[in-house]
């Protein structure tokens, strides 16, 4: 994949529940200057490579095998977006990450049902 649209990386960040401060903080830039990618419509040949590495360790597998991946969509009261709010910004995360990081670590549990 020579090109990189932005609407690529928007949808990779938004599949691994991230922020575009996330990505800025693994590439060891600003978050101006990925700002400033979007400004300009364009990411930089050179970065190319490395974006796809980081989401490929993000999402442990290929990007090729993304496709496996499944959206969920939580829907929260007010009340209870503030509570999930005030719990992320607690942990210093946004709540897509906050959201990410509940369900990561709910899909390492096992149940097990008795009859």
């Amino acid at each position: 994949m020579d090109d990189m649209p932005l609407e690529w990386l928007d949808n990779q960040l938004r599949i691994v529940g991230k922020s575009r401060k996330w990505l800025a903080d693994r590439l060891f830039l600003s978050y101006r200057t990925i700002d400033k990618w979007y400004e300009k419509g364009f990411i930089p040949l050179r970065k190319r490579d490395l974006i796809r590495k980081v989401f490929e360790n993000e999402l442990n597998l290929p990007l090729s095998q993304k496709s496996e991946l499944v959206s969920v969509v939580l829907d929260f009261t007010p009340e209870q977006y503030i509570v999930v709010k005030e719990e992320a910004e607690r942990r210093g995360l946004t709540v897509e990450e906050w959201a990410a990081e509940v369900l990561h670590s709910l899909a390492k549990i096992t149940v097990r049902v008795r009859m």
